[in-house]
């Protein structure tokens, strides 16, 4: 019986339909999943035919926790049907391009760009779990439970094993994404089972087969390795991928659960998880840059913004109000001359893991420049600034400002 499901997640047998004999996959709760209809829209349908008093205990946990789940990277559970003389079945959202081990298992080129959106949308999903009132362990990371929508975008699925953070710790997942501690038969693991998971998803992504499937090593002699001796699987040809994704896999997969990162610091090098705060305001490096511009904005008596709406929206004041017009115009120029050149960098970084990163000095001066050639050109179409010539005439008295943003017809008296 199952004891934990609302009427609205009832489901008429009637309703939903299996298309043709195609099986997807196997389930953990004893059943087959295929393809189908419920209500003629397309779902995921996991079939039981002849459900044990086991598998309806399995059921019951595992819908307990798909219900209330619901997040853009985790897939949509819409309920169970069971009705006497026919399965039991679990009716999920359709994965349009199937799961993610169909899509490593074809040739399909996978652009690096495709592969971090990828891992970005199964941490997001790992990130709305761990971060429930009591968090969710999937348990199960890993290729195959990962579903792709019509857009490509990855949702986490199939959550057979999943539980709550302190209860139904006996669960375990399948042994070559499992964490040391829980092959160990430890029972007071945490949410960082699942990061370790995401750490073998990694590597079955950028090797495109499954972990450790060339170690020469028996089934027991390997887990005995993975779970006691800290062994791990092999990057194919480490040097072609970006060494902050080859950094971020190798700190997932630490043996001390405590010297793995959290679920949100998996994503940190993704930049749709970062805050604007987080980069444009917190960031050490970013602010080291501004410092450079302190030549600029000193001068003038400018505070530089402190909050993020100040500085993607507010234009300091400055010390002498009779250059506060002529800033109004400089300051959004400079600004966003500053966060492009910021960002180019960083996704160069990303990208590039053999570029070398320039100082921030170095990109205080080419974000200056740039702005240097707008200011030029804005002169050029339009001689008669006299607001813009006396501040950059004021700018020109540093040294700095003089070389790297003043561009030289400001020093010139306009034609005539």
């Amino acid at each position: 019986m199952l004891t934990c499901l609302p009427p609205a997640f009832m489901i008429a047998f009637e309703s939903i339909h299996v298309h043709g004999e195609g099986v997807l996959g196997r389930s953990a709760l004893g059943g087959v999943t295929h393809d189908g209809t419920f209500d003629g829209a397309p779902v995921k349908i996991l079939r039981i035919e002849s459900p044990t008093p086991e598998s309806v205990l399995k059921v019951n946990r595992a819908v307990r926790h798909q219900i209330d789940v619901h997040h853009p990277n985790t897939a949509q559970f819409y309920g169970v049907s069971w009705e006497t003389g026919a399965p039991l079945c679990i009716v999920t959202e359709h994965a349009a391009h199937g799961t993610l081990a169909m899509l490593l298992a074809s040739d399909t080129d996978l652009s690096l760009v495709h592969i971090v959106h990828l891992l970005l949308d199964v941490a997001r999903g790992m990130l709305y779990l761990h971060s429930q009132p009591t968090p969710l362990l999937h348990r199960d990371l890993r290729a195959a439970n990962i579903h792709l929508m019509h857009n490509f975008k990855a949702k986490v699925a199939n959550f057979e094993l999943c539980g709550k953070l302190g209860l139904e710790t006996s669960l375990v997942g399948t042994p070559a994404w499992t964490a040391p501690e829980m092959l160990r038969g430890e029972r007071d693991y945490t949410e960082k089972i699942d990061v370790y998971s995401f750490s073998m998803l990694m590597l079955e992504i950028l090797n495109r087969r499954a972990p450790y499937s060339d170690a020469a090593l028996s089934p027991d002699e390997l887990l005995h390795k993975v779970a006691h001796e800290a062994y791990r699987p092999s990057l194919v040809e480490r040097d072609m991928w970006p060494i902050t994704l080859v950094e971020l896999m190798e700190a997932c997969w630490q043996h001390d659960p405590t010297d793995r990162p959290a679920a949100d610091q998996a994503c940190l090098f993704c930049p749709a998880h970062e805050t604007y705060r987080h980069f444009l305001v917190d960031c050490d490096f970013v602010n080291d840059v501004w410092s450079t511009l302190h030549a600029v904005t000193v001068p003038l008596g400018v505070t530089l913004p402190t909050t993020l709406s100040g500085y993607l929206y507010l234009t300091p004041k400055t010390a002498s109000s009779m250059h506060q017009a002529a800033f109004r115009y400089l300051w959004p120029v400079l600004r966003a001359c500053v966060w492009f050149n910021v960002w180019r960098v960083r996704n160069d970084r990303v990208f590039r893991a053999d570029l070398p990163l320039p100082s921030p000095w170095t990109i205080a001066v080419k974000a200056a420049r740039v702005a240097q050639l707008h200011v030029h050109h804005s002169l050029v179409r339009e001689p008669e600034q006299p607001a813009l010539r006396r501040l950059l005439q004021l700018l020109a008295q540093d040294e700095w400002p003089r070389c790297h943003l003043v561009p030289r017809i400001a020093l010139l008296p306009p034609p005539a």
